[in-house]
């Protein structure tokens, strides 16, 4: 089985057990609510193009037992993640994101199954790239950026920076170089451009595929840039240009087998639905001169306080009233309140 037959097996199964999980994910993209999946696709591509560039050979030796015990157990963790993770914790479900965390560990497992622990690992920086960056601390860098478009954009360059420092060259001052190229362009034209943007309110007038490709530009522009500082090192430095090299293949026929089964195991777990909010009609209460809510039938309202300040934090027309009230002497079951307070 050649090398692109097993890249080409593995992306069937990708689909067939995280079909939905790629729905999804293009149904948030579509409705413009998906920032973190592209920034995951950004990472990736990053990631993946930065470990080709650099120049390290791929031996030929392979540990067939560690690459069964590593990628089974990858592949445990996903099926675990999916079928009891997730059910549990689906009402954080775009918070978390653990569906896409499983199908990282998903990938992790059969890439190690199918094409060896040296294949895999070499892509190491990759892997511990997109387990630093996760939807919660995404999450948290948005908030801590200002939230909104802008910190989404500030959100993608923050992984997209992480991944250029794993993968950059072991020298410490390429790796500072980069990492400070990729951030520093990044939250400039984050700065320049998708904060006017977002301020002025242009957000809401643009399609959502615009307002995409606005929040991950600058995460783009930066990435490119740390590339070019690379170029620019090597060729004062005098060295050649990086030669992609190529991974071993070996066999993997007895693979295939667990792989389909997890894959089988996938499909047969039921996906549980993200929960609709349950919006209860409650009908209007008639309006109350002067203000104020509508005493309960038997309560006594025995005073009443309105606060003007409220207007200066809620807008003109905004009320804000105190209302005590003293509850009948008898309850609704015949007992007899021992006192009439409030």
């Amino acid at each position: 089985m050649t090398l692109w037959a097993r890249r080409g097996f593995l992306a069937v199964l990708v689909f067939l057990g995280y079909g939905m999980v790629v729905a999804r994910s293009l149904t948030d993209v579509s409705a413009g609510s998906a920032s973190y999946v592209l920034t995951v696709a950004l990472m990736v591509l990053a990631g993946v193009a930065g470990v080709r560039m650099q120049r390290r050979a791929v031996l030929p030796i392979h540990d067939r037992e560690v690459d069964w015990i590593i990628g089974l157990l990858a592949m445990l963790m996903a099926v675990s993640v999916d079928a009891l993770l997730v059910p549990r914790l689906v009402e954080w479900l775009y918070l978390l994101r653990l569906d896409v965390l499983a199908l990282v560990l998903f990938m992790f497992g059969a890439v190690t199954l199918l094409l060896g622990s040296r294949a895999a690992l070499r892509y190491g920086p990759v892997w511990v790239s997109l387990a630093l960056v996760n939807a919660p601390v995404s999450l948290v860098v948005t908030l801590l950026t200002g939230g909104g478009w802008a910190g989404a954009s500030y959100a993608t360059v923050f992984g997209i920076t992480v991944t250029v420092f794993l993968v950059s060259s072991a020298r410490v001052r390429t790796r500072l170089a980069t990492t400070a190229a990729s951030a520093v362009v990044g939250a400039v034209l984050t700065a320049a451009v998708v904060g006017p943007v977002a301020d002025h309110n242009l957000v809401g007038t643009l399609p959502a595929a615009v307002n995409q490709v606005i929040a991950l530009l600058p995460g783009v522009v930066g990435g490119l840039a740390a590339t070019r500082v690379i170029a620019v090192l090597r060729r004062r430095r005098g060295t050649a240009p990086a030669v992609p090299g190529e991974t071993p293949v070996i066999a993997a026929r007895l693979a295939l087998v667990p792989v389909a089964a997890v894959v089988l195991a996938l499909v047969l777990v039921p996906t549980p639905a993200y929960p609709s909010p349950v919006i209860n009609q409650v009908p209007p209460t008639p309006p109350v001169r002067g203000g104020g809510e509508k005493v309960p039938e038997g309560w006594a309202e025995i005073g009443r306080e309105s606060y003007p300040w409220v207007e200066n934090y809620f807008g003109a027309g905004s009320t804000l009233t105190r209302q005590p009230c003293r509850p009948p002497r008898w309850s609704v079951s015949g007992t007899c309140r021992a006192g009439r307070g409030r």
